[in-house]
């Protein structure tokens, strides 16, 4: 990994790590239909002002439109409408961890659809970090308390989110998207997320609700410009450069930010179940992260600065194509 791909890694590990709290903020006098909508909203409107401010055309050919549509309802509709219907009903560190095993079809699909191979160190470390995955998933099922059947309906809607997720991810890696520039695939994805969400909300909830509060429109800020515009935009860019399979270890860390961060402000109480846990998965993430891959020349990314997307982390540089 190079030095800007390490950084923006970090920075996207750490804003999702922190959006599960500020998540569960969101839940209650609004519907979260309607917190999905004005979060997307706000990434539209930064991302479309990033264009007009960097002066970068966002426009895309006709025929990208429907790749960009798919794009938008797998990501940012089917995704996070899961994410917060499994929030109602499980802890939103739950909620996390389940994420955090994104890798898994990641690397399945990439290996069985793109034929990206996969290295045994890969798959060692990754052996890791999903057993570590595990761990901290059992501990949060063993200490939470939900109502009969919530813990497991909650489990499935968050493994819904993620499947999403990652048909969103292997679309992206694929040819119908991987040649596109990145900041209008992502602006236009967005536009038509909004679209799609303001009709769901108003069709399942009636008119718009919001909350005035600042904790509550504050977070939306957050959410829509940091977990959504910024944090997306770095992270597909890391999946057009080094896979999806790779690009997924973000997912793996955040929990551990979450649980940390619920550890300051919601005294969560640590078990050697979840310190376990978190050993293996950091484990799991170096021993993968430091195998070798080799560019796929058929599906060798091009740089930053030719996707019509330039990151504020240092220059570009290009990176492999997929994992080996």
């Amino acid at each position: 990994m190079t030095g800007r791909q390490v950084a923006a890694f970090a920075a996207i590990t750490i804003i999702w790590g922190s959006t599960w709290i500020v998540t569960r903020d969101q839940l209650g006098t609004v519907p979260a239909l309607w917190s999905i909508t004005y979060r997307l909203v706000v990434a539209a409107a930064l991302i479309f002002a990033a264009g007009a401010i960097l002066r970068i055309p966002l426009t895309l050919p006709a025929s990208a439109h429907f790749g960009a549509l798919a794009f938008g309802i797998l990501q940012f509709v089917l995704n996070l409408d899961a994410t917060y219907a499994a929030a109602a009903f499980i802890p939103s560190g739950l909620v996390a961890i389940v994420f955090a095993t994104l890798v898994i079809p990641n690397s399945l699909f990439a290996w069985l659809l793109l034929r990206q191979p996969l290295s045994r160190q890969f798959l060692a470390g990754s052996t890791l970090a999903v057993t570590g995955i595990a761990f901290l998933i059992l501990n949060e099922a063993l200490i939470s308390q939900p109502g009969t059947g919530n813990l497991g309906y909650g489990i499935v809607l968050a493994v819904l989110g993620v499947l999403c997720a990652s048909a969103a991810n292997l679309l992206n890696a694929s040819k119908l998207l991987r040649e596109l520039p990145l900041l209008p695939t992502l602006a236009w994805a967005l536009l038509y997320s909004v679209l799609l969400s303001l009709g769901l909300a108003w069709f399942s909830e009636g008119p718009p609700v919001f909350d005035l509060e600042p904790r509550y429109s504050m977070g939306v800020v957050y959410l829509g410009g940091g977990a959504t515009a910024l944090a997306f935009a770095l992270f597909y860019q890391l999946l057009r450069e080094m896979g999806p399979a790779r690009a997924a270890y973000t997912n793996v860390l955040f929990p551990i930010i979450a649980m940390g961060l619920s550890t300051i402000f919601e005294d969560y109480r640590w078990s050697a179940a979840s310190v376990a846990g978190a050993i293996l998965a950091l484990t799991g993430l170096v021993v993968a992260l430091r195998s070798r891959f080799t560019v796929n020349p058929r599906a060798s990314p091009k740089p930053a600065s030719q996707l019509g997307m330039q990151l504020p982390i240092g220059t570009a540089a290009a990176g492999g194509g997929s994992e080996a």
